[in-house]
């Protein structure tokens, strides 16, 4: 797979590029078991190309499951890691970022509603820091229904 990321400060002028280019492998699988319904993701990618960043290479990790409590409600359950190797330009060393959340959702004919409580620890979240980040978040989602 090839992995693309771009960093713009579209309110602001540009002070340089913040980017990089990853080429790497993705394993996924899914299954479904009566009322449970569970989807995992790894990926593992190597930097090929780097802009202002010291990354060198990732894993990044995703898994959801899904617990139909009722034909219009369900559970939902996701998390994931995120693990940097870097090159040690910037003092630091490998990084970690996770994210955790849990919903309950509802399911209409054609969108659902999710009520959400997640927290996260986000690696590099400013453009131009090197730093990490730890915040939760609670909100709704309305998307459109998978059919």
């Amino acid at each position: 797979m090839f992995h693309h990321v771009s960093r713009h400060l579209s309110d602001r002028p540009k002070r340089g590029a913040v980017d990089w280019n990853m080429m790497g492998v993705r394993l996924a699988a899914q299954a479904t078991r009566g009322r449970l319904e569970l989807r995992n993701r790894a990926d593992l990618r190597g930097v090929i190309q780097k802009t202002f960043v010291d990354y060198t290479w990732e894993l990044e990790t995703d898994s959801r499951a899904r617990i139909g409590l009722s034909p219009r409600t369900a559970f939902v359950a996701s998390g994931g890691l995120r693990v940097l190797g870097v090159d040690g330009a910037r003092d630091r060393g490998t990084q970690v970022g996770f994210r955790g959340e849990g919903a309950i959702q509802l399911l209409g004919r054609g969108a659902a509603l999710d009520l959400f409580a997640a927290v996260e620890r986000r690696i590099d979240p400013y453009q131009l820091e090197f730093s990490t980040a730890t915040w939760a978040t609670a909100g709704f989602r309305v998307s459109s229904r998978n059919r």
